[in-house]
């Protein structure tokens, strides 16, 4: 059996294939919108850290 198929035969998946918006996806989540970038900095790594990992990013 193929993934799809598997996905089609379980209950609530049709939820998965639906389009929304970035707004429906944050409600349905109960998340909001970040007001600073600076929450989402993780304090318990080093600045070498935060570095390479942004390297890996190439960005």
């Amino acid at each position: 059996m193929a993934p799809a198929e598997q996905l089609a035969l379980m209950p609530g998946t049709e939820e998965f294939w639906s389009r929304r918006s970035l707004d429906e996806l944050a409600e349905a989540q109960g998340v909001g919108v970040v007001e600073s970038v600076e929450v989402l900095q993780d304090d318990t790594i080093s600045e070498e850290e935060a570095e390479a990992f942004i390297a890996a990013l190439e960005l």
